[in-house]
């Protein structure tokens, strides 16, 4: 993929000084817990979440509660849950993504995706990790179908956004992603999932 650095995308914080990347915090309800972490698997404040009743919605204006598309029903209809809490959440850290582009999202959605959050490829059983793929794999849109990914760009973008949902996956940028950031495996064909 290449790189690029948007030097537009500042956001000015009144207050103290914004934490640079990799601070994340988990909030639910009022309670909200802060920590510094090794990676920070999240969508990009750009990242768009079709939302019920608002269409598509930059993930930094999905607020807990909203009702977020995880797919299409099998008599064509659209499916959505409602976000329970953000995994992740931290407006000013700047992160590195992967700009994942493919036949189905060029048009309206965005999927900016840091490299460890999981993406539904086609074929495979468990979701691999976004850095994973490469121009020309396939990844499953809300139909469950394939999409062809067509473009990769690496760019760093202020604001990191996680949100969770009850059944682990939705879409973003159009393409099925998951919940959960991290496969951990026991060498013995068992997958835990870790957010």
């Amino acid at each position: 993929p290449s790189s690029t650095v948007d030097p537009s995308d500042q956001i000015s914080p009144t207050g103290p000084a914004p934490p640079t990347a990799n601070f994340c915090a988990l909030s639910l309800g009022s309670f909200t817990a802060v920590s510094n972490t090794l990676s920070a698997p999240c969508l990009s404040r750009l990242s768009t979440v079709q939302v019920l009743g608002k269409d598509l919605t930059a993930a930094e204006d999905l607020n807990v509660g909203d009702k977020i598309m995880i797919g299409d029903t099998t008599m064509g209809g659209k499916e959505y849950e409602t976000m329970l809490m953000f995994g992740h959440v931290n407006a000013y850290a700047v992160s590195n993504f992967l700009k994942i582009s493919t036949e189905g999202n060029m048009n309206a959605d965005v999927l900016e995706i840091s490299r460890e959050h999981l993406v539904f490829q086609n074929g495979d059983i468990h979701p691999v990790p976004a850095d994973a793929l490469q121009v020309g794999d396939y990844v499953l849109n809300g139909e469950n179908k394939a999409e062809k990914v067509i473009h990769i760009e690496s760019l760093n973008r202020q604001g990191i956004y996680s949100p969770l949902v009850k059944s682990g996956a939705f879409l973003a940028g159009g393409v099925k992603i998951s919940s959960y950031t991290t496969v951990s495996t026991s060498g013995l064909d068992d997958y835990q999932f870790i957010h």
